[in-house]
Protein backbone atom coordinates (compact mmCIF):
# COMPACT_ATOMS: atom_id res chain seq x y z
CA UNK A 1 0.00 0.00 0.00
CA UNK A 2 1.11 3.28 -0.86
CA UNK A 3 2.44 5.05 2.23
CA UNK A 4 2.08 8.90 0.60
CA UNK A 5 2.39 10.77 -2.52
CA UNK A 6 4.61 13.64 -3.30
CA UNK A 7 4.36 16.50 -5.59
CA UNK A 8 6.06 19.70 -6.45
CA UNK A 9 3.86 22.90 -5.44
CA UNK A 10 4.01 26.36 -5.15
CA UNK A 11 2.48 28.12 -1.95
CA UNK A 12 0.05 29.13 -3.66
CA UNK A 13 -0.85 26.03 -5.05
CA UNK A 14 -1.18 24.82 -1.50
CA UNK A 15 -2.70 27.84 0.38
CA UNK A 16 -5.84 28.41 -2.87
CA UNK A 17 -6.78 24.97 -2.51
CA UNK A 18 -10.52 25.66 -2.87
CA UNK A 19 -12.62 24.93 0.54
CA UNK A 20 -9.77 23.43 2.15
CA UNK A 21 -9.31 24.75 5.72
CA UNK A 22 -5.52 23.37 7.04
CA UNK A 23 -5.52 22.19 11.10
CA UNK A 24 -2.44 21.65 13.15
CA UNK A 25 -2.45 17.54 14.45
CA UNK A 26 -2.75 17.47 17.88
CA UNK A 27 1.06 15.75 17.67
CA UNK A 28 2.42 18.82 16.62
CA UNK A 29 4.93 20.84 18.45
CA UNK A 30 4.31 24.53 19.33
CA UNK A 31 5.05 27.53 17.28
CA UNK A 32 8.64 27.58 18.09
CA UNK A 33 10.03 29.77 15.24
CA UNK A 34 11.61 33.11 16.70
CA UNK A 35 14.10 36.26 15.33
CA UNK A 36 16.87 34.42 13.68
CA UNK A 37 14.18 32.25 11.47
CA UNK A 38 12.16 35.11 10.37
CA UNK A 39 15.14 36.73 9.71
CA UNK A 40 16.49 34.22 7.52
CA UNK A 41 12.95 33.79 5.79
CA UNK A 42 12.63 37.74 5.03
CA UNK A 43 16.21 37.80 3.27
CA UNK A 44 15.61 34.93 1.62
CA UNK A 45 12.85 36.23 -0.43
CA UNK A 46 14.02 39.42 -0.70
CA UNK A 47 17.63 38.02 -2.20
CA UNK A 48 15.66 36.08 -4.96
CA UNK A 49 14.34 39.30 -6.33
CA UNK A 50 16.72 40.82 -8.72
CA UNK A 51 16.26 44.69 -9.26
CA UNK A 52 16.79 45.77 -12.57
CA UNK A 53 16.42 49.19 -12.12
CA UNK A 54 13.90 51.59 -10.04
CA UNK A 55 10.59 50.18 -12.06
CA UNK A 56 11.30 46.67 -12.93
CA UNK A 57 11.85 43.76 -10.29
CA UNK A 58 12.77 39.84 -11.56
CA UNK A 59 11.69 37.35 -9.05
CA UNK A 60 14.01 33.71 -8.79
CA UNK A 61 12.44 30.16 -8.44
CA UNK A 62 13.54 29.46 -4.74
CA UNK A 63 12.46 25.99 -3.02
CA UNK A 64 11.97 26.19 1.27
CA UNK A 65 11.36 22.56 1.94
CA UNK A 66 8.46 20.06 2.30
CA UNK A 67 5.56 19.68 4.32
CA UNK A 68 3.21 16.79 4.82
CA UNK A 69 -0.70 17.03 4.41
CA UNK A 70 -3.20 14.59 5.58
CA UNK A 71 -5.86 14.56 3.95
CA UNK A 72 -9.36 14.21 5.68
CA UNK A 73 -12.31 14.50 2.93
CA UNK A 74 -15.76 14.60 5.40
CA UNK A 75 -14.54 17.48 7.00
CA UNK A 76 -12.93 19.04 3.78
CA UNK A 77 -9.84 19.72 5.36
CA UNK A 78 -6.16 18.52 5.35
CA UNK A 79 -3.99 18.12 8.97
CA UNK A 80 -0.75 19.57 8.48
CA UNK A 81 1.57 16.82 9.75
CA UNK A 82 4.88 18.68 8.99
CA UNK A 83 5.56 22.07 7.99
CA UNK A 84 3.59 24.18 10.43
CA UNK A 85 6.63 26.21 10.81
CA UNK A 86 7.13 27.82 7.69
CA UNK A 87 3.32 27.87 6.37
CA UNK A 88 1.93 29.65 9.54
CA UNK A 89 4.57 32.10 8.85
CA UNK A 90 3.21 32.38 5.48
CA UNK A 91 0.47 33.62 6.49
CA UNK A 92 1.83 36.07 8.85
CA UNK A 93 3.96 37.75 6.43
CA UNK A 94 0.89 37.56 4.21
CA UNK A 95 -0.68 39.83 6.90
CA UNK A 96 1.57 41.96 7.16
CA UNK A 97 2.12 42.80 3.50
CA UNK A 98 -1.77 42.86 3.07
CA UNK A 99 -1.84 45.92 5.84
CA UNK A 100 1.05 47.49 3.24
CA UNK A 101 -0.90 47.60 0.28
CA UNK A 102 -4.23 48.85 2.82
CA UNK A 103 -2.07 51.65 3.71
CA UNK A 104 -1.08 52.31 0.09
CA UNK A 105 -4.66 52.54 -1.01
CA UNK A 106 -3.98 49.31 -3.11
CA UNK A 107 -7.27 47.35 -2.23
CA UNK A 108 -7.03 44.92 -5.26
CA UNK A 109 -3.86 43.90 -3.91
CA UNK A 110 -4.93 43.67 -0.38
CA UNK A 111 -8.06 42.12 -1.39
CA UNK A 112 -5.65 39.66 -3.48
CA UNK A 113 -3.91 38.66 -0.32
CA UNK A 114 -6.78 38.20 1.46
CA UNK A 115 -8.12 35.43 -0.52
CA UNK A 116 -5.18 33.27 0.73
CA UNK A 117 -6.60 34.23 4.44
CA UNK A 118 -9.73 33.87 4.34
CA UNK A 119 -11.58 31.13 2.25
CA UNK A 120 -15.75 30.65 1.13
CA UNK A 121 -17.07 27.56 1.21
CA UNK A 122 -20.04 26.52 -1.48
CA UNK A 123 -22.46 27.72 0.85
CA UNK A 124 -20.82 31.25 1.53
CA UNK A 125 -19.77 30.58 4.81
CA UNK A 126 -16.24 32.32 5.40
CA UNK A 127 -13.73 30.33 7.29
CA UNK A 128 -9.34 31.09 7.92
CA UNK A 129 -7.11 28.99 5.57
CA UNK A 130 -5.31 27.87 9.30
CA UNK A 131 -6.59 26.41 12.57
CA UNK A 132 -4.39 26.34 15.16
CA UNK A 133 -6.28 25.90 18.81
CA UNK A 134 -3.37 27.08 20.70
CA UNK A 135 -2.61 30.01 18.49
CA UNK A 136 -6.08 30.97 18.38
CA UNK A 137 -8.18 33.40 19.27
CA UNK A 138 -4.98 35.60 19.13
CA UNK A 139 -3.89 34.34 15.80
CA UNK A 140 -7.27 34.37 13.65
CA UNK A 141 -8.46 37.61 15.42
CA UNK A 142 -5.39 40.02 15.18
CA UNK A 143 -3.21 38.44 12.32
CA UNK A 144 -5.36 36.85 10.04
CA UNK A 145 -9.43 38.87 10.27
CA UNK A 146 -8.72 42.22 7.94
CA UNK A 147 -12.51 42.58 8.39
CA UNK A 148 -14.45 45.30 10.58
CA UNK A 149 -15.60 42.96 13.03
CA UNK A 150 -12.13 42.51 14.70
CA UNK A 151 -11.85 41.90 18.57
CA UNK A 152 -9.03 43.70 19.81
CA UNK A 153 -7.34 41.27 22.07
CA UNK A 154 -4.05 40.33 23.48
CA UNK A 155 -1.60 37.18 23.08
CA UNK A 156 -2.20 34.93 26.30
CA UNK A 157 0.84 32.27 26.22
CA UNK A 158 4.14 32.16 24.67
CA UNK A 159 3.06 30.77 21.20
CA UNK A 160 0.86 33.67 20.36
CA UNK A 161 3.38 36.09 21.85
CA UNK A 162 5.81 34.67 19.28
CA UNK A 163 3.13 35.16 16.71
CA UNK A 164 2.33 38.51 17.74
CA UNK A 165 6.21 39.58 17.41
CA UNK A 166 6.17 37.75 13.92
CA UNK A 167 3.80 40.30 12.77
CA UNK A 168 5.80 42.96 14.08
CA UNK A 169 9.07 42.04 12.88
CA UNK A 170 7.64 41.23 8.88
CA UNK A 171 5.73 44.88 8.73
CA UNK A 172 8.84 46.76 10.40
CA UNK A 173 11.05 45.45 8.01
CA UNK A 174 9.09 45.84 4.78
CA UNK A 175 8.35 49.60 6.01
CA UNK A 176 12.08 49.77 6.16
CA UNK A 177 12.81 48.35 3.14
CA UNK A 178 10.53 49.81 1.35
CA UNK A 179 10.98 53.59 2.59
CA UNK A 180 14.55 52.94 2.65
CA UNK A 181 15.19 51.83 -1.22
CA UNK A 182 12.19 53.40 -2.83
CA UNK A 183 11.37 57.24 -2.73
CA UNK A 184 7.63 57.53 -4.25
CA UNK A 185 4.50 55.62 -3.81
CA UNK A 186 4.56 53.63 -7.17
CA UNK A 187 7.93 52.46 -6.81
CA UNK A 188 7.26 50.74 -3.26
CA UNK A 189 3.91 49.20 -4.55
CA UNK A 190 6.18 47.49 -7.75
CA UNK A 191 8.39 46.36 -4.97
CA UNK A 192 5.58 45.01 -3.42
CA UNK A 193 3.76 43.00 -5.42
CA UNK A 194 7.34 41.21 -6.87
CA UNK A 195 7.70 40.55 -2.99
CA UNK A 196 4.24 39.04 -3.43
CA UNK A 197 4.64 36.84 -6.30
CA UNK A 198 8.26 36.28 -4.92
CA UNK A 199 6.42 34.71 -1.66
CA UNK A 200 3.24 32.73 -3.50
CA UNK A 201 5.28 31.47 -5.85
CA UNK A 202 8.30 29.63 -3.44
CA UNK A 203 8.69 26.21 -4.35
CA UNK A 204 7.71 23.58 -1.75
CA UNK A 205 7.49 19.75 -1.77
CA UNK A 206 4.20 18.55 -0.59
CA UNK A 207 3.91 15.04 0.98
CA UNK A 208 0.30 13.78 0.87
CA UNK A 209 -0.59 10.52 3.41
CA UNK A 210 -4.09 9.36 3.81
CA UNK A 211 -4.07 8.39 7.71
CA UNK A 212 -3.09 9.53 11.09
CA UNK A 213 -0.93 6.60 11.65
CA UNK A 214 0.90 7.56 8.33
CA UNK A 215 1.28 10.68 9.39
CA UNK A 216 2.65 9.94 12.52
CA UNK A 217 5.64 7.80 10.60
CA UNK A 218 6.12 10.19 8.48
CA UNK A 219 6.69 12.77 10.78
CA UNK A 220 8.87 10.31 12.40
CA UNK A 221 11.01 9.48 9.06
CA UNK A 222 11.35 13.13 8.32
CA UNK A 223 12.88 14.06 11.82
CA UNK A 224 14.93 10.96 11.71
CA UNK A 225 18.37 12.49 10.28
CA UNK A 226 19.56 15.92 10.17
CA UNK A 227 18.72 19.00 12.65
CA UNK A 228 16.29 16.82 14.97
CA UNK A 229 13.51 18.37 16.56
CA UNK A 230 13.59 19.05 20.42
CA UNK A 231 13.10 15.69 22.63
CA UNK A 232 9.11 17.23 24.02
CA UNK A 233 8.36 17.11 20.05
CA UNK A 234 8.83 13.52 19.65
CA UNK A 235 7.86 12.48 22.84
CA UNK A 236 4.85 14.16 22.09
CA UNK A 237 4.53 13.01 18.70
CA UNK A 238 4.58 9.05 19.76
CA UNK A 239 2.43 9.85 23.16
CA UNK A 240 -0.27 11.07 21.29
CA UNK A 241 0.31 7.99 18.69
CA UNK A 242 -0.40 5.57 21.64
CA UNK A 243 -3.22 7.41 22.93
CA UNK A 244 -5.81 8.39 20.18
CA UNK A 245 -8.26 10.87 20.63
CA UNK A 246 -10.89 9.96 23.06
CA UNK A 247 -14.40 11.43 22.05
CA UNK A 248 -15.80 13.96 23.43
CA UNK A 249 -12.28 15.23 24.60
CA UNK A 250 -9.00 14.57 23.76
CA UNK A 251 -7.40 13.91 27.01
CA UNK A 252 -3.75 12.81 25.82
CA UNK A 253 -3.63 15.76 24.22
CA UNK A 254 -5.28 17.91 27.14
CA UNK A 255 -3.01 16.59 29.57
CA UNK A 256 0.04 17.13 27.25
CA UNK A 257 -0.68 21.14 27.13
CA UNK A 258 -1.25 21.59 30.68
CA UNK A 259 2.42 19.90 31.59
CA UNK A 260 4.06 22.54 28.74
CA UNK A 261 2.10 25.22 30.67
CA UNK A 262 3.05 24.01 33.69
CA UNK A 263 6.96 24.35 33.12
CA UNK A 264 6.39 27.55 31.04
CA UNK A 265 5.32 29.30 34.29
CA UNK A 266 9.42 28.68 35.00
CA UNK A 267 10.29 30.38 31.91
CA UNK A 268 9.23 30.69 28.10
CA UNK A 269 12.49 28.62 27.09
CA UNK A 270 12.63 25.59 25.80
CA UNK A 271 15.37 24.37 27.56
CA UNK A 272 13.19 24.43 30.56
CA UNK A 273 10.70 21.50 29.46
CA UNK A 274 13.64 19.34 27.98
CA UNK A 275 15.53 19.50 31.25
CA UNK A 276 12.23 18.83 33.16
CA UNK A 277 11.52 15.81 30.39
CA UNK A 278 15.64 14.55 31.47
CA UNK A 279 15.40 15.47 35.16
CA UNK A 280 11.82 13.38 35.41
CA UNK A 281 13.68 10.49 33.39
CA UNK A 282 16.48 10.18 35.88
CA UNK A 283 14.27 10.56 38.42
CA UNK A 284 11.89 7.61 37.21
CA UNK A 285 14.36 5.50 34.72
CA UNK A 286 17.76 4.30 34.75
CA UNK A 287 20.81 7.27 33.13
CA UNK A 288 20.44 8.24 29.89
CA UNK A 289 23.11 8.98 27.27
CA UNK A 290 21.40 11.21 25.39
CA UNK A 291 18.14 12.35 23.96
CA UNK A 292 18.05 9.78 21.81
CA UNK A 293 18.21 7.08 24.39
CA UNK A 294 15.45 8.28 26.31
CA UNK A 295 13.10 8.30 22.94
CA UNK A 296 14.04 5.09 22.05
CA UNK A 297 13.09 3.67 25.82
CA UNK A 298 10.02 5.22 26.16
CA UNK A 299 9.61 4.21 22.25
CA UNK A 300 10.43 0.31 22.78
CA UNK A 301 10.08 -0.34 26.97
CA UNK A 302 7.19 2.10 28.17
CA UNK A 303 4.72 2.02 25.80
CA UNK A 304 5.52 -1.93 24.79
CA UNK A 305 3.85 -2.39 28.13
CA UNK A 306 0.86 -0.52 27.85
CA UNK A 307 1.89 1.91 30.19
CA UNK A 308 1.56 5.23 28.36
CA UNK A 309 -2.00 6.42 30.00
CA UNK A 310 0.48 5.89 33.37
CA UNK A 311 3.34 7.57 32.31
CA UNK A 312 1.73 10.64 30.73
CA UNK A 313 -0.26 11.31 34.56
CA UNK A 314 2.60 10.48 36.31
CA UNK A 315 4.61 13.23 33.73
CA UNK A 316 1.98 16.05 34.59
CA UNK A 317 2.15 15.42 38.32
CA UNK A 318 5.59 15.18 38.14
CA UNK A 319 5.51 18.87 36.33
CA UNK A 320 3.48 20.40 39.07
CA UNK A 321 6.20 19.27 41.54
CA UNK A 322 8.87 20.46 39.02
CA UNK A 323 7.42 23.73 38.64
CA UNK A 324 6.97 23.73 42.54
CA UNK A 325 11.11 23.12 43.27
CA UNK A 326 11.97 25.05 40.92
CA UNK A 327 10.17 28.34 40.91
CA UNK A 328 10.33 28.16 44.77
CA UNK A 329 7.77 30.69 45.40
CA UNK A 330 5.91 31.43 48.60
CA UNK A 331 1.79 31.15 46.79
CA UNK A 332 3.09 27.53 45.57
CA UNK A 333 2.99 25.98 48.62
CA UNK A 334 2.30 24.02 51.02
CA UNK A 335 3.70 20.49 50.69
CA UNK A 336 2.77 21.03 54.33
CA UNK A 337 0.13 22.01 56.96
CA UNK A 338 2.59 23.34 58.60
CA UNK A 339 3.75 26.65 58.13
CA UNK A 340 7.19 27.03 59.45
CA UNK A 341 7.82 23.72 57.65
CA UNK A 342 6.94 25.14 54.32
CA UNK A 343 8.68 28.27 54.95
CA UNK A 344 12.16 26.19 55.65
CA UNK A 345 11.47 24.40 52.35
CA UNK A 346 11.16 27.41 50.41
CA UNK A 347 14.19 28.24 51.34
CA UNK A 348 16.01 25.47 51.26
CA UNK A 349 14.73 24.92 47.66
CA UNK A 350 15.97 29.01 47.10
CA UNK A 351 18.97 28.14 47.60
CA UNK A 352 19.68 25.97 44.79
CA UNK A 353 18.68 28.39 42.41
CA UNK A 354 21.24 30.22 44.71
CA UNK A 355 23.62 27.84 43.85
CA UNK A 356 22.93 27.47 40.46
CA UNK A 357 22.58 23.71 41.04
CA UNK A 358 19.83 21.90 38.84
CA UNK A 359 21.75 18.72 39.61
CA UNK A 360 19.49 17.99 42.70
CA UNK A 361 16.21 17.66 40.64
CA UNK A 362 15.78 14.52 39.90
CA UNK A 363 16.52 13.28 43.45
CA UNK A 364 14.12 16.22 44.81
CA UNK A 365 11.23 14.32 42.31
CA UNK A 366 11.85 11.44 43.82
CA UNK A 367 11.61 12.47 47.38
CA UNK A 368 8.42 14.30 46.94
CA UNK A 369 6.58 11.60 44.98
CA UNK A 370 7.35 9.32 48.06
CA UNK A 371 6.13 12.45 50.62
CA UNK A 372 2.79 12.27 48.27
CA UNK A 373 2.41 8.73 48.71
CA UNK A 374 2.48 8.77 52.58
CA UNK A 375 6.27 7.21 52.61
CA UNK A 376 8.10 10.55 53.97
CA UNK A 377 6.23 12.73 56.28
CA UNK A 378 6.28 16.64 56.13
CA UNK A 379 9.45 16.25 59.01
CA UNK A 380 11.52 13.82 56.95
CA UNK A 381 11.12 15.53 54.05
CA UNK A 382 12.30 18.32 55.12
CA UNK A 383 15.18 16.86 56.89
CA UNK A 384 16.56 15.16 53.61
CA UNK A 385 16.35 18.32 51.52
CA UNK A 386 17.92 20.49 54.25
CA UNK A 387 21.07 17.62 53.77
CA UNK A 388 21.07 18.07 49.73
CA UNK A 389 21.33 21.94 50.42
CA UNK A 390 24.24 21.59 53.04
CA UNK A 391 26.05 19.32 51.03
CA UNK A 392 25.86 21.39 47.85
CA UNK A 393 26.14 24.98 49.81
CA UNK A 394 30.42 22.88 50.85
CA UNK A 395 30.00 21.11 47.32
CA UNK A 396 29.02 23.50 44.75
CA UNK A 397 28.33 27.05 46.26
CA UNK A 398 31.69 27.61 47.86
CA UNK A 399 34.11 24.95 46.31
CA UNK A 400 32.94 24.56 42.97
CA UNK A 401 33.87 21.17 42.69
CA UNK A 402 32.71 19.86 39.22
CA UNK A 403 29.36 18.25 38.97
CA UNK A 404 30.03 14.87 37.15
CA UNK A 405 31.75 14.05 40.86
CA UNK A 406 28.31 13.25 42.01
CA UNK A 407 26.39 12.66 38.60
CA UNK A 408 26.72 8.84 38.84
CA UNK A 409 25.44 8.97 42.36
CA UNK A 410 21.93 10.87 41.73
CA UNK A 411 20.98 8.59 38.62
CA UNK A 412 21.72 5.57 40.39
CA UNK A 413 19.41 6.68 43.69
CA UNK A 414 16.90 8.55 41.90
CA UNK A 415 15.08 6.15 40.13
CA UNK A 416 15.86 3.79 43.55
CA UNK A 417 13.96 6.20 45.95
CA UNK A 418 11.37 6.75 43.72
CA UNK A 419 10.43 3.19 42.74
CA UNK A 420 11.36 1.18 46.01
CA UNK A 421 12.42 4.23 49.06
CA UNK A 422 13.90 2.72 52.45
CA UNK A 423 15.58 4.76 55.07
CA UNK A 424 18.46 1.58 54.41
CA UNK A 425 19.14 3.30 50.70
CA UNK A 426 18.35 7.19 51.53
CA UNK A 427 21.16 6.79 54.17
CA UNK A 428 23.49 4.77 51.68
CA UNK A 429 22.56 7.31 48.98
CA UNK A 430 23.76 10.54 51.48
CA UNK A 431 26.90 8.52 52.63
CA UNK A 432 28.13 8.31 48.78
CA UNK A 433 27.21 11.91 48.47
CA UNK A 434 29.24 12.87 51.60
CA UNK A 435 32.31 10.72 50.42
CA UNK A 436 32.50 13.73 48.01
CA UNK A 437 32.26 16.21 50.21
CA UNK A 438 35.31 18.84 50.24
CA UNK A 439 37.67 18.40 53.46
CA UNK A 440 37.67 21.51 55.50
CA UNK A 441 41.40 23.45 54.39
CA UNK A 442 39.56 22.89 50.56
CA UNK A 443 36.64 24.61 52.13
CA UNK A 444 38.14 27.08 54.59
CA UNK A 445 40.33 28.74 51.77
CA UNK A 446 37.42 29.03 49.12
CA UNK A 447 35.26 30.39 52.12
CA UNK A 448 37.91 33.34 52.89
CA UNK A 449 37.50 34.71 49.10
CA UNK A 450 33.41 34.40 48.98
CA UNK A 451 33.05 38.30 49.86
CA UNK A 452 30.73 41.11 48.61
CA UNK A 453 31.34 44.34 47.84
CA UNK A 454 29.54 46.89 45.36
CA UNK A 455 32.80 48.45 44.37
CA UNK A 456 34.43 45.12 42.69
CA UNK A 457 33.29 43.17 39.84
CA UNK A 458 34.57 40.25 41.05
CA UNK A 459 32.75 40.31 43.81
CA UNK A 460 29.39 42.09 43.45
CA UNK A 461 28.23 39.34 41.60
CA UNK A 462 28.24 37.40 44.85
CA UNK A 463 25.50 38.98 46.82
CA UNK A 464 22.60 36.49 46.68
CA UNK A 465 25.27 33.72 47.71
CA UNK A 466 26.59 36.02 50.78
CA UNK A 467 22.87 37.09 51.44
CA UNK A 468 21.87 33.46 51.89
CA UNK A 469 24.91 33.14 54.33
CA UNK A 470 24.23 35.40 56.11
CA UNK A 471 20.75 34.37 56.63
CA UNK A 472 21.73 30.94 57.36
CA UNK A 473 24.16 31.81 60.10
CA UNK A 474 21.19 34.23 61.83
CA UNK A 475 18.96 30.95 61.81
CA UNK A 476 21.56 29.12 63.79
CA UNK A 477 21.93 31.83 66.19
CA UNK A 478 18.15 32.35 66.53
CA UNK A 479 16.47 30.31 69.68
CA UNK A 480 12.79 31.32 68.32
CA UNK A 481 10.26 29.27 65.87
CA UNK A 482 9.95 31.79 63.58
CA UNK A 483 12.33 31.09 59.96
CA UNK A 484 11.72 33.88 57.70
CA UNK A 485 13.55 37.25 57.97
CA UNK A 486 11.54 39.56 55.58
CA UNK A 487 14.00 42.64 55.62
CA UNK A 488 18.00 41.59 55.76
CA UNK A 489 20.57 43.76 54.12
CA UNK A 490 24.99 43.47 53.53
CA UNK A 491 27.02 45.95 56.15
CA UNK A 492 30.36 46.48 55.64
CA UNK A 493 31.69 47.10 59.06
CA UNK A 494 34.85 48.04 57.88
CA UNK A 495 33.67 50.47 54.96
CA UNK A 496 33.40 48.70 51.58
CA UNK A 497 36.76 49.49 49.74
CA UNK A 498 36.39 47.03 46.83
CA UNK A 499 39.59 44.98 48.68
CA UNK A 500 40.04 41.29 48.90
CA UNK A 501 39.98 41.60 52.67
CA UNK A 502 37.28 44.46 53.43
CA UNK A 503 34.66 42.31 50.98
CA UNK A 504 35.01 38.98 53.31
CA UNK A 505 32.24 37.60 55.26
CA UNK A 506 34.13 38.28 58.39
CA UNK A 507 33.85 41.79 57.94
CA UNK A 508 29.87 41.63 57.14
CA UNK A 509 26.96 41.67 59.22
CA UNK A 510 22.97 41.52 58.68
CA UNK A 511 21.06 44.98 59.45
CA UNK A 512 17.57 45.88 58.55
CA UNK A 513 17.78 48.11 55.50
CA UNK A 514 16.79 51.33 57.71
CA UNK A 515 19.23 50.75 60.44
CA UNK A 516 22.05 50.00 57.62
CA UNK A 517 21.24 53.10 55.48
CA UNK A 518 22.58 55.36 58.84
CA UNK A 519 25.76 53.21 59.00
CA UNK A 520 28.12 55.04 55.88
CA UNK A 521 30.29 56.40 58.53
CA UNK A 522 33.59 54.73 58.76
CA UNK A 523 34.14 55.22 63.23
CA UNK A 524 33.79 51.41 64.37
CA UNK A 525 32.47 52.90 67.71
CA UNK A 526 30.08 55.28 66.00
CA UNK A 527 29.24 51.92 64.26
CA UNK A 528 29.06 49.56 67.36
CA UNK A 529 26.55 52.10 68.41
CA UNK A 530 24.47 51.91 66.12
CA UNK A 531 24.24 48.21 65.68
CA UNK A 532 22.75 48.43 69.31
CA UNK A 533 19.62 48.85 67.27
CA UNK A 534 19.38 45.57 65.56
CA UNK A 535 17.13 42.60 66.71
CA UNK A 536 19.73 40.41 64.89
CA UNK A 537 21.35 38.05 67.24
CA UNK A 538 24.55 37.81 64.84
CA UNK A 539 24.63 41.48 65.51
CA UNK A 540 24.02 40.94 68.98
CA UNK A 541 26.62 38.23 69.14
CA UNK A 542 29.13 40.42 67.02
CA UNK A 543 28.73 42.86 69.76
CA UNK A 544 29.55 40.87 72.70
CA UNK A 545 32.49 39.55 71.13
CA UNK A 546 33.92 43.23 70.17
CA UNK A 547 32.91 45.36 73.06
CA UNK A 548 36.59 46.02 73.96
CA UNK A 549 37.45 46.74 70.37
CA UNK A 550 38.29 50.56 69.72
CA UNK A 551 39.06 49.83 66.02
CA UNK A 552 38.16 47.40 63.37
CA UNK A 553 41.40 46.07 61.18
CA UNK A 554 42.39 43.79 58.11
CA UNK A 555 43.41 41.49 60.74
CA UNK A 556 40.25 41.04 62.77
CA UNK A 557 37.98 40.21 59.25
CA UNK A 558 40.50 37.85 58.49
CA UNK A 559 40.35 36.01 61.77
CA UNK A 560 36.16 36.11 62.07
CA UNK A 561 36.23 34.99 58.62
CA UNK A 562 37.96 31.75 59.96
CA UNK A 563 36.36 31.59 63.26
CA UNK A 564 32.71 31.45 60.54
CA UNK A 565 34.47 29.48 58.13
CA UNK A 566 34.47 26.76 61.07
CA UNK A 567 31.67 27.27 62.09
CA UNK A 568 30.19 26.79 58.69
CA UNK A 569 31.69 23.77 58.23
CA UNK A 570 31.33 21.94 61.77
CA UNK A 571 28.30 23.29 62.53
CA UNK A 572 25.31 24.48 60.19
CA UNK A 573 25.88 22.99 57.07
CA UNK A 574 26.61 19.72 58.48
Amino acid sequence: MELFKVDERKVRDILSKKEIRFEIPRNQRDYVWELKQWKEFFDDIIDCIVVKDQNEFKNSEYFIGSCVLEKNKKKNSELIVDGQQRLTTITVLLSALYDHFFQLNQKQYSDGIYSYLLKKDDDGNEFFTIKNENLDPYYSEMILNKGNDKDNILPKNEQQKRISKCYDYYFNELEKYTDGKFEDDETKIKFLISFRNQLLDLKIIEISVKNELDGYTVFEILNAKGKQLELSDRMKNLILKKLPKDFPTDQAKDKWDRIKSEIELISNSDTNFSNFIKHYWISSYEKFKDNDEIYNNLKTEVSKNENMKDFLNDLEENSKVYSMIVQAKENMFPPSKDRLINQELLFSLNSFKIFRNSQVRPFLLSLFHNHRIGKINDKELLKYIRRLENFHFIFSAICSTAANKVEKVYHQYSPLIKKNFSKEAIESFFGELNSEKPDYSVFERNFLLKGYSTKNSDFKSNRRIVNYILHRFEYHKQKTNELKINDLTIEHIKNDAGTEVTSMIGNLLPLAGKINEKGKIDDFKIKKQLYQNSNFQSVKDFLEDNSHKQLWSEEDISERTKRLAKIAYERIWV
